[in-house]
């Protein structure tokens, strides 16, 4: 893929006098995106998933584009031609004013507007010449009938509309207040709630700037607390109105014809998802070296924007349909965080600059939509399970499944049990019965109980940067700490990979009583239970960097301003009891977000450099 960029501003700032000032911007970027993806026949081997081909000699195999009607597939190529367009406007008034030596007050207030537009074409080839990417055009198509498949287009325009009012006021300069009003309009929302009000208020005191203040190892001391609410609309565009998708192809009269169906179903009230936050935090300073900033915070949303499940909203949906983004719910965090630095003094010829950080956060879903007791969130692949949910009272995506206690080793055991569990043989996984009726339900969730938490107990980082005589070092340090990972990548079925661990399973009496048996047959030790669930605590080596900078002497000589030279590498280490590819799991779904699906880990990078200043 390639793009063709054009980003452009304009600005212009009038000052009627010392105090008032008129500022307009405008902001232009444009993008002309072309991509193209293309698929050779290959042929990996006997069973191989990835084979593209029937054979070694790359014959190709039919595809069923319609009932009963199949094209040889070939080699495909995928093109598509993108271009999108953001505009931003500003235009506000500033005031500064100092009324005298004790009153300072500021205000600012204007309107902003953003609009993104957007549209493309698209489609698939079939039979691309000489399996070859030379021919890998749509042009090139050899298709029976020249069908090309999905045929596609797309536009959109989005809109960010703003009216805002600022103002500020300190007395004295240590007694601080500030106010922000913003209405903002977005047209991701229907035309019921398209609006929102997100007002935000703040204080602070500088106690260390009152006369009485004699603390002389305390240096600075300010003390403040905010208020403020805040809206989010990241969700897609026409997301309250029904959509049409492509359904099928279909044969009348021996024409081919795309089928069309309700993709998403309406949903007219849809509105802002909203966040109210309080802090009350105080930042020191002791002995002009080392900093201590303090926060407690109460942060509430409401009206939770994302797409469960229909079946647990508004039973099922036809082919071609998915689930609509509704607002489901309410959510409440409450944490502290605190964070500590230590400076020294950057004249000497040794600087060194450390912090410290760590949080902790306690989240609990406080409503769910009303007539339901739960949304179902992330599918467990392995067995088919719903293993994650949005339920009041619980951790956002909490982990639901059945609690393992072993595995049999016998078919006395399993008959000694004294609780029901079906289709059970030695080397199976070992459920606990929670409600105590005598037998292992699978049929519903009588059985099932909470397996973890995605959310951590606390997170922790901590930043390094040293200097000295030209040298420098610089490291990066992340932590998560008491979270949970579900692993929804495992397949037992043949010719799929099995991760290390499945060496140690069960292969007889007293041989293991963690890892069952490995079986294509049929068996529960699929469904989502405490076995698949993992301690997903780590700590990362995030960054690392090692730099020299030559003399200024020297570099006088050579008219060069400075010259360094550096190694930087990143990911570089990683602690963790995880079995997965990499606990640092990244969402943008709060119902999956310690669910691992496989997906390619953060690389580890080494690198190099010189950077020269003239």
């Amino acid at each position: 893929s390639w793009a063709d960029k054009f980003v452009g501003k304009e600005e212009l700032v009038y000052e009627f006098n010392e105090n008032l000032s008129f500022t307009n911007r405008y902001n232009y970027n444009y993008a002309q995106v072309q991509s193209k993806v293309f698929s050779p026949l290959a042929w990996f081997g006997p069973g191989k998933y990835a084979n593209t081909a029937l054979n070694a000699d790359l014959a190709s195999p039919l595809v069923e584009i319609a009932p009963d009607v199949f094209i040889e597939r070939g080699a495909s190529v995928n093109e598509e031609r993108a271009g999108y367009t953001d505009q931003t406007f500003e235009s506000y008034l500033n005031y500064d004013k100092s009324l005298d030596t004790n009153h300072r007050i500021k205000g600012t207030a204007g309107v902003s507007v953003f609009q993104r537009h957007g549209e493309a074409l698209g489609g698939t080839a079939f039979n691309i010449p000489n399996n070859s990417v030379e021919y890998a055009d749509i042009s090139a198509n050899l298709a029976a009938g020249g069908c090309l498949n999905n045929v596609y287009s797309w536009e959109f325009t989005e809109r960010l509309v703003s009216a805002f009012v600022r103002a500020e006021y300190a007395y004295q300069s240590k007694y601080l207040f500030s106010a922000i009003l913003r209405r903002d309009g977005s047209s991701k929302f229907g035309p019921n709630n398209r609006y929102g009000f997100f007002p935000t208020f703040s204080s602070a005191w500088l106690l260390s700037d009152e006369k009485f203040y004699k603390v002389k190892w305390l240096d600075y001391w300010k003390l403040r607390m905010s208020y403020g609410v805040s809206g989010n609309d990241q969700i897609p565009n026409f997301s309250y109105r029904a959509l049409l998708n492509g359904e099928g192809v279909y044969v009348f009269d021996d024409v081919l014809t795309q089928g069309v169906a309700i993709g998403r179903p309406s949903n007219p009230d849809l509105k802002w998802e909203t966040t109210s936050q309080l802090n009350i935090g105080m930042d020191l300073t002791f002995w002009k070296k080392l900093d201590l900033t303090t926060n407690y915070f109460i942060k509430n949303t409401k009206d939770l924007l994302f797409q469960p499940e229909v079946t647990a909203i508004l039973g099922s949906y036809g082919p071609g349909g998915y689930p609509p983004i509704i607002n489901a719910g309410d959510v409440s965090n409450k944490g502290v965080e605190l964070e500590l630095g230590y400076h020294t003094d950057p004249k000497k010829k040794l600087v060194s600059d450390i912090n410290f950080n760590i949080s902790r956060i306690l989240n609990k879903v406080t409503s769910v939509p009303e007539g339901v007791d739960y949304i179902p969130g992330a599918a467990f692949s392995v067995g088919g399970d719903v293993a994650t949910r949005f339920q009041e009272g619980y951790a956002i995506g909490y982990f639901f499944g059945y609690e393992t206690a072993g595995v049999f080793q016998t078919q006395e055991e399993i008959d000694a049990a004294g609780v029901i569990q079906e289709v059970a043989q030695p080397g199976d996984l070992i459920f606990v019965d929670q409600d105590g009726d005598g037998k292992i339900s699978f049929s519903d969730d009588s059985d099932k109980t909470f397996l973890g938490s995605p959310i951590p107990d606390f997170t922790w980082g901590l930043n390094l940067n040293v200097k000295f005589s030209g040298f420098d070092f610089s490291a990066n340090i992340f932590s998560a700490i008491g979270n949970e990972i579900i692993r929804n990548y495992e397949r037992q079925q043949p010719f799929a990979n099995q991760l290390g661990y499945v060496i140690d399973r069960w292969v007889g009496p007293g041989t293991s009583d963690e890892t069952p048996r490995l079986t294509t047959g049929e068996t529960r030790n699929n469904v989502f239970s405490s076995f698949y669930v993992e301690d997903g605590s780590f700590i990362r080596l995030k960054n690392v960097q090692i730099g020299y900078t030559l003399p200024k002497k020297a570099m006088k000589k050579a008219k060069m301003e400075s010259v360094r030279i550096y190694v930087a590498a990143n990911n570089l280490i990683t602690l963790t009891r995880y079995m997965g590819y990499d606990p640092d799991l990244g969402s943008s779904n709060a119902l999956s977000a310690g669910v691992d699906f496989g997906m390619y880990p953060q690389a580890k990078s080494i690198m190099g450099g010189i950077q020269i200043a003239f």
